[in-house]
């Protein structure tokens, strides 16, 4: 009887339900698919043409389309939206802080809290505030550093990785940092844009929501004032064309 600690070594062939079942062992071999440097690096012209187009852009990004997106005038409307929502956070910050002191100023301890609430308000405001006006010089500020550092950066590490491609093994590693500072670009700059166009369609929307209810609110003071009238007109003409009475009949007695 062999001791629990032997390995026991069995044929391919093993007996299961009482049927030879054949064991076989099954390699499955992967192919690489080729990237889009390997296609590109694989024809020197094609190789070429890249780099020269790569550093083209860097310069254009860089000395054309920075000096253009840099300047305020490119910005017009958007900076007209952010003075736009800056004096209506003004208006009512010195609204909350003025019934704030006054509310404080009655006597008694009764509008203590609502003066408290007001006065956290107007601090919530001047946060609101403070990012508005940060909002508008980050606009032009990040668009430049996008324009004139960070992109032209990324599309020269494009061009050293496949200028190096199969010969250092730190393309990989340029081509993953160049991906990684594009994609920081291009979210800094749409950043402030974007949150525009949000809060643009967010007054839409309750512009729109405030006109339909005022629109029903109209509506409906118009049908009780015709309704009214109607009464009024009924009642006048009841008064003057009344009813004829009928006569009295006499009883003898």
């Amino acid at each position: 009887m062999p001791d629990n600690g032997l390995i026991q070594k069995r044929d391919a062939h093993e007996m299961a339900h009482g049927r030879p079942v054949q064991i076989t062992e099954r390699t499955t071999v992967t192919e690489l698919q080729p990237s889009l440097s390997d296609v590109v690096c694989a024809n020197k012209k094609l190789q070429i043409g890249f780099i020269v187009a790569l550093v083209v852009l860097a310069l254009l990004s860089g000395f054309v389309a920075r000096p253009h997106f840099a300047d305020t005038k490119t910005w017009d409307s958007t900076i007209e939206v952010i003075d736009q929502k800056k004096g209506n956070v003004l208006a009512l910050t010195a609204s909350c802080v003025a019934l704030s002191a006054g509310i404080t100023a009655l006597p008694g301890d009764t509008g203590t809290p609502v003066a408290e609430q007001l006065a956290q308000l107007s601090g919530n405001l001047g946060i609101v505030l403070a990012v508005l006006y940060l909002e508008k010089y980050l606009l032009t500020i990040l668009w430049s550093v996008g324009l004139g550092i960070l992109i032209p950066l990324a599309l020269v590490l494009f061009a050293v990785s496949l200028g190096i491609h199969g010969r250092w093994s730190t393309s990989a590693v340029l081509r993953r940092v160049a991906t990684r500072v594009l994609v920081v670009a291009m979210i800094s700059m749409a950043l402030v844009p974007a949150s525009v166009w949000v809060s643009q369609k967010v007054d839409e929307t309750y512009r729109v929501s405030i006109e339909q209810a005022e629109q029903k609110a109209a509506d409906a003071a118009d049908a009780a004032d015709t309704t009214d009238k109607s009464a009024e007109t009924s009642s006048k003409s009841n008064k003057k064309n009344p009813r004829p009475r009928s006569p009295k009949t006499c009883s003898n007695s």
